[in-house]
């Protein structure tokens, strides 16, 4: 069986709108996800908040406000139709361990069984010799995966559509559906 390794926030998960809404209210600004050009969102926004802005990830109730990506849902259930596997790997701080997973189970990524499909991880790199494709917003975590010979997709945001990259691109998941398929069979 075929893996795709695939990202929860940015891909599957829209954190960026909720974490940036509890900045707006707090520091009394207005910015959107389309504001954000570079991966360091801290530099987008007011100086006094600066990297204090992080700490909005260690709240448990910020996933209370997190919409999925329906279209990235369809995908997986697509996907796991013609035989893929599907595992979630994903940032976590500790306050908040095993919080992704119960959102993936609820907008239903994952069933709440499928415990062994989800990874809380830094380093994705570490899942290279685990999956055979990975879908991740992070060039800091696709770029690794292509200088080893393996196949990532950059899925496409604001913050990273101006970046050059030498393997797929595209938030496109009819796109990202071919690119999967192609050279692999079930």
């Amino acid at each position: 069986m075929n893996t795709i390794i695939c990202d929860v926030d940015g891909v599957a998960a829209d954190l960026l709108t909720p974490w940036l809404g509890r900045y707006n209210k707090d520091y009394n600004d207005n910015v959107k996800p389309s504001d954000i050009k570079e991966w360091g969102t801290h530099v987008f926004l007011k100086p006094e908040c600066g990297l204090k802005f992080y700490d909005y990830l260690e709240d448990p109730t910020l996933y209370d406000e997190v919409l999925p990506n329906e279209d990235c849902l369809n995908f997986c259930n697509e996907m796991r139709g013609v035989g893929w596997r599907i595992v979630f790997a994903t940032v976590t701080p500790i306050s908040c361990f095993g919080i992704k997973y119960k959102w993936l189970v609820k907008h239903k990524f994952l069933a709440d069984d499928q415990l062994e499909d989800f990874v809380e991880i830094k380093d994705k790199t570490l899942l290279r010799g685990a999956a055979d494709i990975l879908i991740d917003d992070g060039i800091h975590n696709t770029h690794p995966w292509y200088t080893a010979g393996r196949t990532p997709i950059l899925y496409r945001q604001p913050y990273n559509e101006n970046k050059v990259v030498p393997y797929f691109h595209t938030n496109f998941w009819e796109k990202i559906f071919d690119i999967c398929n192609q050279g692999y069979s079930q």
